[in-house]
C-alpha cells in the first residue's frame, strides 16, 4: 500500500506542477505537460530543452566561459528560481545537469 501512495503522491505533484507551469510564460522555467505511471515507471512529458550546463561545460572545457556568458547563465537560472518561488514552488534538487540553457 505504501508504494501505491508514493506513486500517487508523485503523480499528484507532477500534475500540479504541470498545471502551474501551463499558466506561466517564463522562458527560464521548463514546462511540464503531463505525467503518468506505467507499471513501476513514471513518465513525464516536458518542454524540449536542447542542452544543459553539463554539456556546455564540456564544450567550453578548453576555452572556458567568458564573464558575460557566466552572468547571462546565472541571471537566467536565478530568474527561473525566483519565478518558481513566486508561484510558491520550491526546487529541492538544483544541479548543473538539470539546468538547461540557451546562450545567445
Amino acid at each position: 500500500m505504501e508504494e501505491k501512495n508514493r506513486k500517487k503522491q508523485a503523480l499528484n505533484e507532477a500534475q500540479a506542477l504541470a498545471s502551474v507551469t501551463a499558466l506561466d510564460e517564463n522562458p527560464n522555467v521548463v514546462h511540464y505537460y503531463q505525467a503518468w505511471f506505467e507499471e513501476d515507471n513514471m513518465y513525464l512529458v516536458m518542454e524540449y530543452c536542447p542542452t544543459s550546463l553539463n554539456l556546455l561545460k564540456r564544450q567550453h572545457k578548453l576555452t572556458g566561459f567568458n564573464e558575460q556568458e557566466i552572468l547571462n547563465i546565472l541571471k537566467d537560472v536565478l530568474n527561473g528560481l525566483q519565478n518558481l518561488h513566486d508561484l510558491k514552488i520550491v526546487h529541492l534538487d538544483i544541479k548543473t545537469g538539470k539546468k538547461v540553457v540557451e546562450i545567445s
